[in-house]
């Protein structure tokens, strides 16, 4: 590793990735969002009607609540603030209540929007760029690829409108956002390509002329999914995005550590880590 981390434990490595940067960036477009959203637009049927500004250590909580949603699956978001018998876990409804969860979660951004009078973008992924980018930079800045590279090809799940969604035969879940990954055997993954349309298959071409496509990090993605069906695309995309830098740090966890651990009890530790005592 080019860059080592600052400790020996699960969340050193993921810090690695999730860093001072990262938190500050989400934190800073997030509650400009909600500014938008709450004082300048606001709903009168709309549950959340007031902001308190977020920081980095309640983005965490709600990062960390985020992850163990993967780990405890339910089919609806309310359910994790559910009181009886058959719920009641209360490790979410302790940390932060439901509204503010939501309401974090409909606030979340990564990019500011165009003002009225600007054009709208080129960039069809602008409003996760600033992630993807915050990801492909720390990779570059830590790790030192191995010789042998593959392309892996994950999906998003996505049957909203979106131009550039797919449709891909022969799958149980036939509609979704097409992602290429660059990625050593391991599953580590460098560097990655969300399908846009027809300008990206040259790039894409390019990558499976010389490189074969391997399914293990699309296999460790969908042990814990964490996305939720109501999202919006590019919030999809992101808590992707937060899922491959949980798994890169497993991997690098487990190539640099002497204590070799499963995916489970390093997102344990990870989710613990992101809470507060």
């Amino acid at each position: 590793m080019k860059e080592p981390p600052g400790g020996s434990r699960p969340k050193d490595f993921f810090n690695l990735l999730a860093t001072d940067g990262f938190y500050d960036h989400i934190v800073k477009e997030t509650n400009a969002q909600a500014e938008e959203i709450f004082f300048h637009n606001p709903s009168p049927k709309a549950r959340i009607t007031q902001w308190k500004e977020l920081a980095v250590g309640e983005f965490q909580i709600f990062l960390g609540l985020l992850f163990h949603m993967g780990t405890i699956r339910l089919n609806r978001l309310n359910d994790y603030w559910r009181k009886g018998k058959l719920f009641d876990l209360k490790c979410f409804s302790n940390f932060m209540a439901r509204d503010r969860f939501q309401g974090i979660l409909q606030a979340l951004h990564f990019s500011r929007n165009p003002e009225e009078n600007e054009p709208m973008p080129n960039d069809r992924l602008y409003k996760i760029r600033p992630l993807i980018n915050l990801f492909h930079e720390r990779m570059r800045t830590i790790y030192t690829p191995r010789k042998e590279l593959c392309v892996d090809e994950s999906r998003v799940l996505w049957r909203g409108r979106l131009i550039f969604r797919q449709f891909i035969k022969n799958k149980r879940h036939r509609y979704g956002l097409k992602v290429y990954m660059l990625t050593e055997p391991s599953g580590l993954v460098l560097k990655f390509i969300v399908y846009t349309g027809q300008a990206d298959s040259e790039v894409v071409a390019q990558y499976n002329t010389f490189m074969g496509g391997i399914d293990l990090c699309d296999q460790l993605l969908s042990y814990y999914p964490c996305e939720r069906k109501t999202m919006k695309w590019y919030k999809k995309l992101a808590i992707h995005i937060f899922q491959l830098m949980l798994i890169n740090s497993f991997i690098l966890y487990n190539m640099y550590s002497t204590r070799k651990i499963s995916l489970y009890d390093f997102r344990l530790e990870i989710i613990d880590s992101l809470l507060p005592d």
